[in-house]
């Protein structure tokens, strides 16, 4: 057991977290600034009891949503990752804070602005016709109404993984890693994976190379008055990646 708050969303993997005896395991040994003695002050959940937001005194203002994925399903006319009173609670809370900066974590992410599944943030395709095909499957209730809140809501930083490209994938898709579509959307950010990295090692190759605890990165967000640094990290060899360190306006 880790004896810091951990703040997290399910995602594809952990929708078996529907049975209770998951749910519990999960607030447990998971989210343990959430639930029980743990939990942190700024803490507010909703009532389906896993999504949250966390709104700490001490981040002027900003605040952290959590947005959990219930079901592993896609690729269908009916696909559905969320339901109708999860989408009621993000919109109530997103309206709520309009006015700061939102952190939104959800797992999986949107296919681009015309709906390619292979060119929008977090996917990239090679010209051996690799990429990821699991994304929020476009045209869908609750993908359309998910995709309309962050064209909305311009406020919000989306952050999700998912597809596990590691960074340096972006030279396939130069949005892959973080695009907000001209404008048109929120700014949308990738995470690559702690523990599997995912890589084409050429652009001819329809290998994917999958680094099972031999690469691990991640982001780190430095937040100032007038502007947001993401960078990216190779926790492996411990150095930041240039490549793959990005600004945006507050």
């Amino acid at each position: 057991m880790h004896d810091f708050p951990v703040y997290t969303s399910t995602g594809n993997h952990d929708t078996h977290t529907n049975n209770e005896n998951r749910i519990a395991e999960w607030k447990q040994y998971i989210n343990t600034g959430v639930y029980g003695e743990n939990k942190r002050n700024g803490v507010d959940l909703s009532e389906n009891g896993i999504d949250f937001v966390y709104a700490p005194k001490d981040t002027d203002g900003d605040v952290f949503i959590f947005f959990s994925q219930l079901y592993w399903d896609y690729n269908r006319e009916d696909s559905k990752l969320v339901e109708n009173d999860q989408l009621d609670w993000l919109e109530e809370q997103l309206e709520k804070y309009k006015d700061t900066t939102v952190y939104l974590f959800f797992h999986t992410f949107l296919s681009d602005d015309q709906g390619n599944i292979k060119l929008g943030e977090g996917n990239m395709v090679n010209s051996a016709d690799v990429y990821y095909d699991l994304v929020y499957t476009s045209g869908t209730p609750d993908e359309v109404r998910f995709k309309a809140l962050m064209k909305e809501y311009k406020n919000v930083i989306f952050l999700n993984g998912h597809s596990h490209w590691s960074y340096d994938m972006q030279k396939y898709n130069p949005r892959m890693n973080i695009t907000d579509y001209n404008g048109t959307y929120c700014t949308m950010v990738h995470i690559s994976s702690v523990s599997s990295p995912r890589s084409v090692l050429k652009d001819t190759s329809k290998d994917v190379t999958e680094m099972n605890m031999l690469k691990s990165e991640g982001l780190l967000i430095r937040a100032y008055d007038d502007r947001i640094v993401f960078t990216a990290i190779d926790f492996i060899k411990g150095v930041f990646l240039s490549y793959a360190t990005f600004t945006i306006d507050r």
